[in-house]
């Protein structure tokens, strides 16, 4: 997505401002959040990393954002989105990791209707 957009030469892509930087931090941010068992709260290291490299990511967007609002070009809407995405995240990241689960629920009775028809014996 464009980043910026400069007079007679058009639309510059996010790889030239460090947008492979922040591509790489997003895709270390996705397998973060999607390795280990996704049943369990997303908790500890996992949660911190993502909320951190998030927050970075938004540092860079911010940045950039300052950084070139001054020049001849224009600010467009990737870097924008970007920087939103990256705000984003931690928030949710940290919704998750207060206790709801990202996978399916594993709870111990969910078969308490399949043991008690066990128990009467099925009807003759």
């Amino acid at each position: 997505m464009p980043w910026v957009k400069i007079p007679v030469i058009g639309y510059e892509m996010g790889t030239q401002y460090g947008g492979w930087i922040t591509l790489g931090l997003f895709l270390v941010i996705f397998i973060l959040g999607f390795i280990g068992d996704r049943g369990n709260v997303l908790s500890g290291m996992r949660l911190y990393g993502i909320i951190f490299l998030s927050l970075v990511a938004a540092v860079m967007g911010i940045w950039n954002i300052v950084d070139l609002d001054g020049l001849v070009v224009t600010v467009e809407y990737g870097l924008y989105l970007m920087t939103l995405t990256a705000v984003v995240i931690p928030l949710v990241a940290f919704i998750v990791g207060k206790g709801k689960t990202a996978g399916v629920s594993k709870r111990s009775d969910d078969y308490s209707y399949d043991a008690e028809v066990e128990k009467q014996g099925s009807p003759d």
